[in-house]
């Protein structure tokens, strides 16, 4: 071999570069490996969080339809306060025995106690538990004559008229003279007599009435938000009555990155609505039932009435049920209100649905309401195989931290329909509908209107503080009660004007509601001269939210601008069928300029009218700050939803709760409030949070209150 070929043989130069072309390849895949899994795990986490944010969204629509529901919800439960409001004050103040406010002293009684005394009996123990309704009483405009048929009303005294003087000397003009007078006073006195009766009658049965057709139309609306709520297993409606599976795939679709969502990626996407889901749906639900997931509190009150025995020597109190067409509920006839009631009477006794008496609904703690969604997509990248990896990722989210209302019952089992066991959540409530056992009988105190005012009250409206604040503030409604002389307390003025206060005439439009006239309101306004009375500001402080309401219902103090407006100019325009009045809350006057825009926080400026802590003032005014100190005296103590400290800190701020720091501004700004209207402070409502499969899965969830036991809620996703 020549010296010049082994030298070329035994050359090591190159051997690198032989070297570098050979691992090259290895190298170039192990590049495009990390270019491949890094750019695969960007996109999956993308995906994920892309499902996460889609299923948030979803569960804020959902949430934003439950405050909805929770606050209409409450309106119910308004609505029933005012009705036994009415009831136990207006229609016991006329008394002038047992009652905390001394009409004679013009002040109230020292034993003005938070409760009644004990080891009462007959008629004085009814009066407090089941009060027969009597409102002819002065100082109500127009009363007719000088007695009030009202005075011995909590013990059922009998009211015994003058004879007229037999005549002697029948020949004697002025003796005769004499006879006729007395003759024609008794028989007047009579005859007022007769009227009383049906005239308690006829006022009862109107308040009944609207009562019955307002709550009859908010539970209607109530029942087309939650079958909304569980349209199908995969959709429901937002509070625009838009579907929300759109917005769904939007916000999606708007968080992925251009390779997940390319034509070629085969975007997948699917959406699991709770409330739609087999056991909590509305199907088989009829049109004035709510979805399943809901549980309407039937309940079956007793309402009394005070009527009177006349005869030609005395006038005899007899209270009756409030009835409708039965003899033995009718009050004695005479022509004055017989058309009246015979028209007002077939709409009084336990009704059909809707306008069965209600005091709203309770949620099914078993079903949960949660959004869910699924997304698959196989994202284009460079250096896959041909048929690239198909990515998925699933989020949860649900709404969390508001409140529909109380159960009727603290316990709810799993499987129940209702809540069944344990105590009440509101004791003084009237029994539900299906304890056939407390329905039978009307004078059974568990059936007279009542309501808690906070959480363990066991007096309500029956307690004697209460009666007398609201007594005196009744009475000092006429403005010439206070400066009265004795001798004259049950004498109607005689410059008395048609609209003086306070005044039967006020609630004549309540009739006008039964039929084509839709202003939506059941509290008392001067239909003579179309102004705002002085009691209706005593029955809207007589309403407003108080502790037990803070403690178990979520209150949007402006639910006219967050809600109204939205379910009115979108929700029924686009999801057809709901013939019934939309109504805002008790307050509004639909049509009137000053009363149309009307929510929680305008209810609050009845109390500028009201409230005083200075018992002396001759006035309609009440002691809130010593006697009624159960009410909510500023707006932003509903504001009692979860409101955590930070996004790391979950619990509660308690700087925060109930409270609100900083208001919007009134001209507006970019600033957004909350929901319950507040830019740093406490909310209401539902919030929203992202959860686990496995917590929807899970079968020892504690849901159905205390010894309720662990289960699994009825509608876990499918798997």
């Amino acid at each position: 071999m020549s010296k010049k070929l082994r030298r070329c043989i035994n050359n090591r130069q190159g051997q690198v570069a032989i070297f570098i072309a050979m691992i090259f390849p290895v190298l170039f895949l192990f590049f495009a490996m990390i270019i491949n899994v890094g750019l695969l795990v960007h996109h999956k986490i993308n995906l994920q969080n892309s499902v996460d944010i889609a299923a948030y969204y979803g569960a804020a629509k959902q949430a934003e339809m439950l405050n909805a529901i929770a606050h209409t919800n409450y309106q119910i439960r308004q609505s029933w306060k005012l009705l036994s409001w009415r009831y136990r004050q207006l229609g016991t103040a006329g008394d002038y025995n047992t009652h905390p406010y001394d009409k004679d002293a013009r002040q109230i009684r020292s034993d003005d106690i938070d409760g009644y005394p004990e080891n009462l009996s007959g008629a004085q123990k009814d009066y407090y538990d089941s009060p027969a309704f009597c409102v002819t009483y002065v100082p109500f405009h127009p009363m007719p004559g000088s007695e009030s048929t009202c005075k011995y009303q909590s013990s059922l005294r009998t009211i015994n008229l003058f004879r007229p003087p037999p005549v002697i000397a029948g020949f004697l003009s002025l003796n005769a003279s004499i006879t006729a007078a007395a003759t024609a006073a008794l028989n007047t006195a009579r005859k007022r007599c007769e009227f009383v009766g049906q005239f308690n009658y006829f006022i009862l049965g109107e308040f009944l009435v609207a009562f019955n057709r307002d709550q009859g139309e908010r539970k209607q609306l109530i029942n087309m938000l939650s079958r909304g709520l569980s349209e199908s297993t995969d959709n429901f409606r937002e509070i625009s009555g838009e579907l929300v599976s759109e917005g769904i795939r939007a916000t999606l679709e708007n968080n992925l990155t251009e390779a997940n969502k390319a034509k070629g990626s085969n975007l997948k996407l699917t959406v699991v609505n709770g409330l739609g889901l087999e056991g909590c749906n509305a199907v088989g639900q009829a049109d004035t039932q709510a979805a399943k997931w809901l549980s309407e509190i039937k309940i079956a009150p007793a309402f009394v009435f005070m009527d009177s025995l006349c005869d030609s020597t005395q006038i005899r109190p007899i209270p009756k049920e409030l009835g409708n067409q039965r003899p033995d509920t009718m009050p004695n006839f005479s022509t004055v209100l017989s058309k009246q009631i015979e028209n007002l009477s077939q709409f009084i006794g336990q009704r059909e649905a809707p306008y069965n008496s209600s005091v709203g609904f309770e949620k099914n703690p078993w079903c949960m309401a949660y959004v869910g969604v699924k997304a698959e997509t196989t994202p284009n990248i460079p250096f896959m195989p041909l048929n690239g990896v198909k990515l998925k990722a699933q989020g949860f989210a649900k709404p969390f931290g508001g409140k529909i209302g109380p159960w009727y019952n603290a316990v709810w089992t799993s499987g129940s329909s209702q809540s069944n066991g344990g105590k009440r959540s509101d004791p003084l409530l009237p029994s539900r509908l299906s304890d056939k056992g407390q329905v039978a009988n009307y004078q059974d105190a568990s059936r007279a209107p009542n309501y808690s005012r906070f959480v363990g009250d066991k007096f309500g409206m029956k307690s004697r503080a209460v009666q007398g604040q609201w007594g005196r503030a009744i009475y000092n409604l006429d403005a010439t009660w206070s400066s009265r002389p004795a001798n004259k307390l049950e004498a109607e003025p005689l410059d008395a004007k048609k609209s003086d206060e306070p005044n039967f005439n006020h609630w004549n439009h309540l009739q006008d509601e039964f039929g084509t006239k839709k202003t939506g309101d059941i509290l008392a306004w001067d239909n003579e001269q179309d102004a705002y009375p002085r009691m209706r500001s005593l029955e809207l402080a007589a309403i407003l939210p108080d502790q037990f309401d803070l403690t178990y219902y979520s209150i949007d103090p402006d639910f006219y601008h967050n809600y109204y407006i939205k379910i009115k100019e979108g929700y029924i325009q686009k999801v057809p069928g709901f013939k019934y009045l939309v109504r805002p809350d008790l307050g509004v006057r639909l049509g009137n300029k000053n009363y149309t825009e009307y929510s929680i926080r305008e209810q609050y400026k009845a109390l500028e009218f009201v409230k005083t802590d200075n018992p002396q003032i001759p006035e309609p005014k009440v002691d809130f700050e010593k006697k009624l100190l159960y009410v909510a005296l500023d707006v932003a103590q509903v504001l009692t939803s979860w409101v955590g400290k930070n996004l790391k800190d979950y619990s509660l701020d308690e700087e925060r709760f109930g409270k609100c720091l900083t208001k919007p501004l009134k001209n507006g700004g970019e600033t957004i409030a909350t929901s319950g209207d507040c830019i740093i402070g406490g909310r209401t409502g539902y919030s929203v949070k992202l959860v686990s499969s496995d917590y929807l899965y899970s079968e020892d969830l504690d849901l159905g209150g205390e010894n309720a036991g662990p289960g699994k809620i009825i509608n876990p996703p499918p798997k």
